[in-house]
């Protein structure tokens, strides 16, 4: 049964440094330190976790950079941002159609 981490589904045969690359926000450098943080070689499997280790993850998740829906809203929030009257000009012909 594939293992659910914040709300994504990692395969179960897969290492568990390629499978946490599946989580939108955690590249290779990250999901590599990840595994490294809950005691972890580079061989682990995700069907070896145990739920100390799911527990030490999200602990060393929160202490990093935002990762799933809290990165998306905050690259979305730094776009709007960036929107001034004249540039959204366009977005607001679109809505109009």
């Amino acid at each position: 049964m594939a293992l659910r981490f914040l709300g994504v589904a990692l395969p179960p045969a897969e290492p568990a440094w390629r499978a946490f690359q599946r989580v939108y926000g955690i590249g290779r450098s990250t999901a590599v330190d990840l595994v490294h943080a809950v005691g972890g070689s580079a061989s682990l499997r995700v069907r070896d976790l145990a739920p100390s280790h799911v527990a030490s993850l999200y602990a060393a998740l929160e202490a990093g950079a935002p990762v799933q829906d809290a990165r998306r809203v905050a690259e979305r929030a730094a776009i709007d941002r960036l929107r001034t009257h004249t540039n959204a000009h366009t977005q607001k012909k679109m809505k109009r159609l």
